[in-house]
């Protein structure tokens, strides 16, 4: 599981988290907080963000 959180500015793409960078909910919360002062709507930035979570199972050969 993994979080991700997209920076855009003006409606383009201008940045994303890596799969590997919030692999918990405190350190996407932290990471949300820090984005949301650094990267403000009033200045043209747009935050969106996704919760990925993957699985598996065992095939037996």
């Amino acid at each position: 599981m993994f979080y991700e959180i997209n920076v855009s500015i003006n409606g383009r793409h201008f940045f994303a988290t890596a799969e590997r960078s919030l692999t918990t909910e405190a350190e996407f919360n932290k990471a949300l907080g820090i984005f949301k002062e650094k990267f403000p709507e009033s200045e043209g930035y747009k935050l969106s963000a996704s919760k990925w979570e993957k699985s598996g199972r065992e095939i037996k050969i």
